[in-house]
């Protein structure tokens, strides 16, 4: 095979399962080359060093959102961080809103999450959105993982994960 139409007239041979098959992983492999590139080095936007001091300060807070990231949030915040959960609004330093919204695709649906680190006097101190693939769940878990692992390497420097 030495071009591309002889690998086409290769493929044509096989049963149609086949062709779905491979037809779907090119277009899931073309995807993520086109739509995933990552950010390249020096253009990441890091948290200045006046909201670093501000987040390490930061002990108790209050997860307001409802949805399957907000649950895994305040599932895991305690043993993921050195943060608290607390029910109760006013008794927190900082409230974390979370936000999450589907990002349709071609072959697998994504699911978006933002988390937002707000003081309770307003200034928003810390700021993360991921992405989690959603293959045979919403992908929230992975998204919520990775946030947590980047809150806990900015907010909890000396602290390892239990």
């Amino acid at each position: 095979m030495d071009t591309v139409s002889d690998f086409c007239r290769y493929l044509l041979s096989y049963p149609m399962w086949v062709k779905l098959l491979v037809a779907g992983n090119v277009a899931c492999i073309a995807g993520l080359l086109i739509f995933e590139r990552p950010i390249p080095p020096g253009k990441k936007a890091g948290i200045s060093q006046e909201n670093l001091a501000k987040l390490r300060t930061i002990k108790i807070v209050f997860v307001d959102g409802n949805s399957e990231s907000a649950d895994e949030i305040r599932e895991k915040l305690e043993s993921w961080t050195c943060l608290i959960l607390t029910n109760n609004k006013s008794q927190a330093q900082a409230i974390m809103s979370v936000e999450e919204r589907i990002k349709p695709n071609v072959t697998v649906d994504r699911l978006a999450t933002s988390v937002t680190v707000t003081m309770q006097n307003g200034d928003q101190v810390w700021s993360k959105s991921r992405t989690g693939w959603g293959l045979f769940n919403t992908g929230a878990v992975e998204a919520v993982e990775a946030i947590l692992a980047e809150l806990a390497k900015d907010a909890c420097p000396d602290r390892r994960r239990k």
